[in-house]
């Protein structure tokens, strides 16, 4: 009880320079262990507190215990759950430290171009993202782990889990960060197998992980021996409240062939899964990848490619865009609207002739029996206001000018642009009529395009 009352004076004058919030968020799960001379050691829950603590709060901490007489030239902190017990818990084994030296074939590094500062984040994809930022920052809640993401191939988990990886390891350069895949993991645990002496290294490598980053799940079904050595890796590591990022082809419900122990312990922690990305999010993916490249494109390169690339995934449309940076360096060519189209004509989407802006407004002045000059009028006369407004609606739908290009054309701000579109989008709900209006011009485009 002393201890107790002694960490409770401290945590009393670190009040005066740290929020409460934070407080008991960081230091209050810690605990006064032991004084002994000049040392003083805590204990933390679990080595992402140590690892936090250590390298935030250490300075803080010593002046505290200074203002409580204390002198503490040396703090320790020890994670408590890392104190070895007599007897290991059922399905979980304890094994020996693996040899560091020891040369491992089967060890993956982490890319280290797979950063957050790389990654595209949008609509797709915000939620798995912010979790990832989260964990990497140690704010990871116990009651979300394993963090699983899902999806289809190609949408960035890969590069989420690694820039969780390379985050970690920089922050925290003490803990143990491991990346595998499932491929990696079952031709690891075979050629182990075949050499009885190395699997308890094996098992001593995984349990050994203060973070384990396992890619591609889903390899493991149909493996049962694979499979089971996973749980027992995985319940070993999840009882120590190690981190795990898990990602998946699909969510724990639809992974067939893995043992309903795995699937279940999977469903208890945070699922995310991950989606296409929009029509903006793959221009700004395109944008990250040029400015990567150090290449200068213009805006309307990117947004053609955005729209017109048949790819919908991220990688894909990453490895275009670095074929088309290749052929331009070969080349000596700018990087054009007319350049890509013809060095990526089997990845681009074929379309018919597209209309041009002019001839679209053209068409809509000529089937409102107006002329283009007449939509850049001052008058707000229904009779030529209303047919300017369907034609900005047309533009933006059929286009990818932005609402100030569009102002242009009829001598109007973005925000008048803005608001007739908004209109229009509104009045498509209820209003027949111009339901028809906008079905027979499109018809009529089609026949002109």
């Amino acid at each position: 009880m002393k201890n107790v009352a002694i960490w409770n004076e401290i945590l009393s004058s670190v009040s005066k320079n740290l929020d409460p919030a934070e407080i008991e968020k960081w230091l209050r799960p810690l605990e006064l262990s032991e004084l002994r001379g000049d040392v003083i050691t805590l204990s933390a829950p679990n080595k992402f507190f140590k690892a936090w603590v250590e390298d935030k709060y250490i300075g803080i901490l010593k002046e505290a215990m200074k203002d409580n007489m204390l002198n503490a030239e040396d703090i320790r902190i020890i994670v408590k759950n890392d104190v070895p017990s007599a007897k290991p818990a059922a399905d979980v084994p304890l094994v020996p430290a693996a040899h560091k030296d020891k040369k491992n074939d089967y060890c993956l590094s982490l890319d280290k171009t797979m950063t957050f500062e790389n990654f595209v984040a949008g609509t797709s994809n915000s939620f798995a993202y912010s979790a990832c930022v989260a964990a990497a920052k140690g704010g990871f809640n116990s009651l979300y782990n394993p963090l699983y993401i899902y999806g289809d191939v190609g949408l960035g988990k890969t590069h989420l889990m690694q820039a969780v990886g390379n985050e970690i390891s920089e922050q925290f350069p003490k803990l143990t960060v491991i990346y595998t895949t499932g491929e990696n993991f079952v031709n690891e645990f075979v050629a182990a197998m075949r050499q009885d002496t190395d699997v308890t290294d094996f098992k001593a490598k995984y349990q050994n992980a203060d973070v384990l980053l396992f890619d591609d799940v889903q390899m493991l079904s149909g493996k049962e021996k694979t499979a089971e050595e996973f749980f027992f890796n995985f319940s070993y590591l999840h009882a120590k409240e190690r981190r795990i990022i898990i990602t998946s082809n699909a969510a724990p419900s639809k992974v067939s062939g893995l043992d309903k122990r795995l699937l279940s312990r999977f469903s208890a922690g945070l699922m995310i899964d991950v989606q296409y990305p929009s029509a903006e999010e793959r221009e700004a993916i395109i944008y990250k990848r040029f400015e990567m490249l150090h290449v200068e494109v213009k805006p309307e390169v990117v947004r053609f490619l955005a729209e017109n690339v048949k790819e919908r995934s991220v990688r894909p449309i990453v490895g275009i865009i670095t074929t088309l940076h290749t052929m331009a360096e070969l080349n000596k060519q700018e990087i054009t609207i007319e350049f890509a189209q013809s060095m990526l004509k089997d990845y681009l989407i074929k379309r018919d002739k597209i209309l041009s802006p002019d001839e679209i407004v053209l068409m809509t002045a000529s089937y409102f029996h107006l002329k283009p000059n007449d939509f850049k009028s001052k008058t707000r006369a229904a009779s030529i206001a209303y047919p300017r407004s369907v034609a900005m609606y047309l533009l933006r739908q059929m286009t990818n000018l932005s609402l100030n290009e569009v102002g242009d054309l009829f001598g109007r701000d973005h925000s008048t642009v803005n608001a007739a579109c908004k209109k229009i989008t509104s009045q498509l709900e209820t209003d027949a009529e111009l339901k028809g209006t906008i079905e027979r011009l499109l018809a009529q485009f089609k026949m002109n395009s």
